[in-house]
């Protein structure tokens, strides 16, 4: 028997209200009064999305190849460690991105949902280079686990993200608090810890964000001015259509018809914190590294399946470190042999 606490106030919810009260609340909903307003007919998801973003895809930062090269010659000395992989900006990519695995490839499996997905916004961007070379050499060298970070080759405001385990965000968290006066920008949808913004990977092919601006795309459908756009009502309609209490033909309905339990949970937790009635302590649920529970939201379209999902997660997780162990115990043996 498993008894399951899912951290979060909103595991197992069949209704959702938030709170109007806070000025964070009243200036998130202005800013869909006015993307309502700019978006006349175009209502497009990638539309909101790049609104969202500040995104400004002919300014491209100051990141150039030599400056990825530093990464690179720094993890050559590091190859007894990891297996480090660079992709560098061309006129098809977005993204400049660095991905540290294992360099043994018998190490313990973890799930990617297990990362803590943190954003990171710049006062100046000609400094980009410079701090984001200088926060993947530390992870680099101070990790316990596998990392993927990426810096963005146009201009937006989340103009890096890190995807880590708990232990490299404790590193991540003390690294720009001491440097916090080159931090600045704030996501309006996106939760922060002092100035870093936090998200989860999703079991999705999506992002938070993505899904996010998916919401707000069809959540436009339903209403025929900016004044009408009600942000409590959009986030309470997300989770009628994941309790199935919509019409089928609603356009929330059809597009939140199979989400998961992360995903919903992810959306309205953030908006908790966002408004004030939670905040992002070390118990919180997007702050949990637990692969297993992560794993069971991700696979859930309901709430009664979560448990049962999480119990096969810890199988699972228990098969592999057994299968790990014994590989490690079959190559010291071999070691002594020789």
């Amino acid at each position: 028997m498993i008894d399951l606490i899912v951290p979060s106030l909103n595991a197992g919810l069949e209704k959702y209200e938030l709170s109007k009260d806070s000025e964070a609340y009243k200036v998130r909903e202005e800013f869909l009064k006015d993307l309502y307003r700019k978006c006349g007919n175009n209502r497009d998801m990638y539309h909101v999305y790049d609104e969202m973003h500040g995104l400004k895809r002919k300014e491209r930062p100051a990141m150039t190849g030599n400056r990825f090269a530093a990464i690179r010659e720094y993890a050559d000395t590091m190859t007894d460690r990891w297996n480090v992989r660079c992709a560098g900006e061309d006129w098809r990519c977005n993204w400049w991105t660095v991905s540290a695995e294992y360099a043994d490839m018998n190490a313990p499996w973890e799930s990617d949902l297990a990362w803590i997905k943190v954003y990171v916004s710049l006062k100046d961007m000609s400094q980009i280079a410079d701090v984001f070379v200088d926060a993947v050499k530390l992870l680099l060298e101070k990790s316990e686990k596998r990392i993927y970070a990426k810096v963005a080759a146009y201009k937006r405001e989340d103009c890096m993200c890190f995807w880590v385990y708990r232990q490299a965000f404790d590193l991540l968290e003390k690294h720009f608090a001491s440097n916090d006066n080159i931090i600045g920008g704030v996501l309006p949808f996106v939760p922060y810890r002092g100035k870093l913004g936090i998200s989860r990977e999703l079991a999705l092919f999506s992002s938070y964000s993505g899904e996010l601006a998916n919401l707000i795309s069809h959540y436009f459908e339903t209403v025929s001015s900016a004044e009408e756009v009600d942000m409590a009502q959009m986030f309470s309609l997300l989770v009628d259509a994941w309790n199935h209490r919509l019409p089928a033909d609603h356009p929330i309905q059809r597009t939140f018809n199979f989400s998961d339990a992360e995903l919903i949970l992810l959306m309205v937790d953030s908006m908790d914190v966002i408004t004030g009635k939670t905040a992002l302590t070390d118990d919180h649920l997007l702050m949990q590294d637990n692969g297993p529970l992560w794993s069971a939201l991700g696979e859930s379209r309901n709430w009664d399946q979560v448990e049962e999902h999480y119990k096969t997660a810890l199988e699972r997780a228990k098969i592999r470190q057994e299968a790990y162990e014994s590989k490690q115990k079959a190559r010291a043996e071999a070691a002594k042999d020789k």
